[in-house]
């Protein structure tokens, strides 16, 4: 992937550009997760939020005082009009991948939302060996990702190709049985 710097992703009329990640359900989200931010209004833009006590309790405290202040509610829908959404860009999918939404997918900042630093540092490091090439990255991702207890749980015989598979193998056990049975 070819290398870009994000602020020339900005147009120089907006004071702030922030991800609006995809859900699989199609809405999107508001992200302060990859958040950039220029001019006076910006600056006055982050005070109101530090003034934001009312969120201070809430683990991304930062992200809903943002929110509230643009005008969105906590799942990213419009909640009313604001005057800080004016002049606000939206920086393209690329930019920020949610890692437990998204998988292994090419992009440039994989953002690896409420996760320990160990999970953030050993998922950085499979990252880092698919970057370069490296021919064993999908086994380190596959190695690593059976080693955690969510992926363990998954239930993989009602995975679509699992599923296939088995239908095709009964279905030739099947057929060498009913030849068995013509040659007896």
């Amino acid at each position: 992937m070819e290398s870009v710097d994000v602020a020339s992703q900005v147009p120089a009329s907006s004071y702030q550009a922030m991800a609006r990640p995809k859900l699989r359900s199609g809405d999107r989200l508001v992200n302060t997760g990859v958040w950039l931010l220029r001019s006076e209004r910006a600056k006055a833009f982050l005070d109101l939020i530090w003034d934001q006590e009312s969120r201070i309790d809430h683990g991304w405290w930062e992200q809903m005082a943002a929110l509230d202040l643009l005008g969105f509610d906590e799942e990213g829908g419009v909640a009313g009009p604001s005057e800080w959404l004016d002049r606000t860009s939206w920086l393209s999918d690329e930019w920020n991948s949610l890692e437990w939404m998204d998988g292994l997918l090419t992009c440039r900042i994989r953002h690896y939302s409420a996760r320990s630093n160990e999970y953030r540092a050993a998922r950085m490091a499979v990252d880092l060996a698919a970057m370069n090439g490296e021919r064993t990255a999908w086994f380190k991702d596959l190695v690593w990702r059976r080693s955690q207890p969510e992926y363990r749980r998954r239930r993989w015989r009602n995975w679509a190709p699992v599923q296939f598979v088995r239908k095709v193998r009964n279905k030739i056990r099947y057929e060498i049985r009913k030849l068995h049975h013509r040659m007896a």
